[in-house]
């Protein structure tokens, strides 16, 4: 309580945000960016100050970037390495419509799964969703699966499937 007009707010030793006030006991900020990590929180204004230790945490968000291998056989059996940010222990990894069993590292940034075969089991991209408490983000396409017993001259996928029009994209 005792929030008034000129009340500041600060997590740890960053720059003080000026909250806005929805009564005496209620206030709004919008945080400013900050490293991953645990912060107290400190309000102050003309009536003094008040901190509460641990008060405030921030995570990397939840992004994939690519799949190592990019592609793999119908039968499943592939391992791959997701790589990203934001991969807590918790995340999530899907593969089109199916759920694999993954591990992260300790950096967070990839999850190590093996494949399972695809239902259907029809060649082409599937998209690859990772998902946790922090969040979900999508990577359209982002793993092929092909026919091994297949011989035939086809393509299946390209990547990168984007370059810019003045060319040299590899």
């Amino acid at each position: 309580t005792g929030f008034v007009e000129g009340t500041h707010i600060r997590f740890g030793a960053s720059n003080p945000v000026e909250a806005v006030i929805i009564d005496r006991s209620k206030a709004t900020i919008t945080t400013p960016p900050l490293p991953r990590g645990v912060y107290p929180v400190t309000v102050f204004n003309q009536n003094g100050s008040a901190a509460l230790s641990d008060a405030f945490s921030t995570w990397d968000p939840v992004r994939v970037f690519n799949v190592t291998p990019f592609a793999g056989s119908l039968s499943g059996g592939t391992s791959i390495i997701v790589s990203g940010s934001g991969f807590v222990a918790s995340s999530e990894l899907m593969l089109g419509d199916q759920l694999l069993t993954a591990v992260s590292n300790t950096a967070e940034t990839e999850l190590s799964a093996t494949t399972l075969p695809a239902v259907p089991p029809v060649e082409g991209m599937v998209d690859v969703t990772v998902s946790n408490e922090n969040g979900s983000f999508t990577l359209p396409d982002g793993f092929a699966f092909f026919d091994a017993t297949d011989n035939t001259a086809r393509v299946i996928a390209i990547s990168p499937s984007t370059g810019i029009t003045d060319g040299g994209s590899r």
